[in-house]
């Protein structure tokens, strides 16, 4: 879900319009988010609402309680469901949001999860003299591509970070591909980071921001890693064929954009990696509109970042 939309639920709390199915939404985007529920504090303590929200709870339970009851379902009823529905929302929220941080608070007492960054070739694509290799990279510290290209500022599109970002074209309906996906590709050598001489299960993290040109229609966007316990001097040789073998570890995760959500967006997803694995091959997409009658749209792609997660338990 884009920080655009997790803006307007907490919008939507703070003004009293957040209905029943939106609040099962936030609560379960604080519950799954770090960075979600940060920044529904900030927005709680600029605003006083976390104080209001259990004050009134309060103040309406022992109303309640006071009250007398005029039947013996009322009587039976619980405090709960006879607050407002949107004070109860929103209290549900505050105490889904602490309870949250109790769990996550009591893990980190038991383990530590170590981070290892990955050199990413040209993270932030500001070498706008490399060369892009058409297709698959035939080596680390380059980046492949399906129809794209190294580009600056462009109309009211500005690079994430830094001076430039790449702009995933469009490709022609008339190539001959499996698919229209325009993609970016990269791949990394783990030997550099030796996965036998970390404990326990392994994880990489790859995260990377996309925008759209057009916002006023939805946009589709693709991450995928894939494992290889091949040395990277030939990992892609045959590529696609080693990767719908069973012995490969792959993941793939689509991210959607709402019409009108303008901006960058940020997406990450998480690989388990095998002890053995070598390489790693990340694929970045901006996939194309499912109504065929509509032009295809151009998509930026900028700031990728990869991380090893390693959960280490503590004394």
């Amino acid at each position: 879900m884009s920080l655009a939309y997790l803006q307007d639920l907490i919008d939507a709390w703070r003004d009293g319009s957040l209905n029943a199915e939106q609040a099962i939404e936030l609560n379960a985007m604080l519950r799954e988010s770090e960075s979600a529920r940060e920044l529904f504090r900030r927005e709680s303590e600029m605003h006083g609402l976390l104080h209001a929200a259990v004050t009134a709870s309060m103040v309406e339970a022992s109303a309640e309680h006071r009250a007398p009851l005029d039947s013996v379902s009322a009587k039976n009823t619980p405090r709960w469901y006879a607050w407002r529905p949107l004070t109860a929302a929103a209290v549900g929220i505050v105490i889904g949001m602490f309870c949250t941080s109790m769990v996550f608070g009591l893990v980190a007492q038991r383990t530590a999860v170590k981070k290892i960054p990955l050199l990413v070739f040209d993270a932030g694509l500001e070498n706008a003299a490399q060369t892009l290799k058409d297709g698959l990279p035939d080596r680390v510290g380059q980046w492949g591509m399906d129809e794209a290209s190294v580009v600056a500022a462009e109309g009211r599109v500005l690079p994430l970070q830094g001076e430039r970002m790449m702009r995933l074209e469009p490709i022609p309906q008339e190539k001959p591909v499996k698919n229209h996906t325009s993609r970016a590709y990269q791949m990394l050598d783990l030997r550099s980071q030796p996965l036998a001489m970390m404990n326990g299960e392994v994880e990489a993290e790859v995260t990377a921001s996309f925008c759209a040109m057009n916002s006023a229609l939805s946009s589709r966007y693709l991450i995928r890693a894939i494992a290889l316990d091949e040395a990277s001097e030939t990992a892609t040789k045959n590529f696609w064929s080693k990767v719908e073998s069973d012995g490969v570890v792959s993941e793939s995760q689509r991210f959607d954009t709402l019409p009108g959500d303008s901006g960058w967006h940020t997406f990450s997803m998480k690989l388990r990696l095998p002890p053995g694995s070598k390489t790693l091959v990340l694929v970045f997409g901006a996939l194309p509109l499912e109504d065929a009658y509509r032009l295809p749209l151009v998509h930026y792609l900028d700031d990728v970042q990869v991380t090893l997660l390693n959960p280490q338990p503590l004394p």
